[in-house]
């Protein structure tokens, strides 16, 4: 399956991707995959959160894109051991709001805020279904400036948020549900946002799936998965401008 072409938002520079490690909560390392723009400047950060499949090609493809934007972004791999038991663990983390993987991603901010060609007051999380979610969940964490998210499923609560784009597809009707009410809490919190569903594409809108038989399963509804290029076209545009008002200008 060819990959899609990237978006265009103007001013893309050239990435250079590494993998690294970074101490986790229990002292293991984890391994995960720097992207940053070439050359010698400091950029704001961007902790990177896949979806439900982890870092695969696609994942890999829009981290470098997002980067391409003039931002050092940090992915970290959250599935270490079964695909089945991890999934269930960060699902379950997801649910209650807390546990391992929240925690993984505190530290992985701290590491990317570490990084001598990184602003460490400048740092966003951005992620896709899964990630989107853990996106919008560390939103009420004060450690990050912004956050953004893909198709993720809003908090039922939600009592304090950084600045959110949020972005879903109307024919996605698993996560369609949140975007009302993510709307609906930040206006009453009086927080900077810009939620936009677009109603001809489907979960999943801004990349293929990770696979064929993933494609195959979840084409059809309730979810309605694949790429539309209009939808990705739209929603980098805004997502790379909401990025900029509230990380600053890149690089610094």
């Amino acid at each position: 399956m060819r990959p899609p072409a990237n978006p265009k938002v103007g001013n893309e520079l050239p990435v250079t991707p590494y993998e690294v490690e970074f101490a986790g909560f229990d002292g293991k390392a984890v391994p995960a995959r720097l992207w940053r723009p070439v050359g010698e400047e400091r950029y704001s950060g961007i902790v990177f959160v896949s979806d439900a499949f982890g870092l695969h090609p696609e994942m890999n493809r829009l981290g470098g894109m997002i980067a391409s934007w003039g931002y050092a972004v940090l992915a970290p791999d959250l599935f270490e051991g079964g695909w089945f038991a991890c999934i269930r663990k960060l699902m379950s983390d997801l649910k209650r709001g807390s546990g391992d993987s929240v925690e993984t991603l505190l530290r992985a901010r701290a590491f990317l805020g570490e990084q001598p060609f990184v602003r460490p007051d400048a740092i966003g999380i951005l992620g896709f279904c899964m990630g989107g979610g853990f996106a919008l969940l560390l939103a009420q964490n004060e450690l990050f400036q912004v956050s953004a998210a893909f198709y993720g499923e809003a908090p039922k609560t939600i009592e304090r948020s950084c600045p959110v784009v949020a972005s879903f597809g109307g024919r996605d009707a698993i996560m369609l549900p949140s975007a009302p009410r993510l709307e609906a809490a930040l206006e009453r919190l009086g927080v900077d946002h810009d939620i936009k569903i677009y109603p001809h594409a489907g979960h999943g809108y801004m990349h293929n799936p990770p696979n064929a038989f993933v494609g195959m399963l979840t084409k059809n509804p309730p979810l309605h998965s694949g790429y539309d290029e209009a939808a990705a076209q739209d929603s980098a545009v805004r997502v790379y401008r909401f990025l900029r008002k509230h990380l600053g200008s890149t690089p610094a």
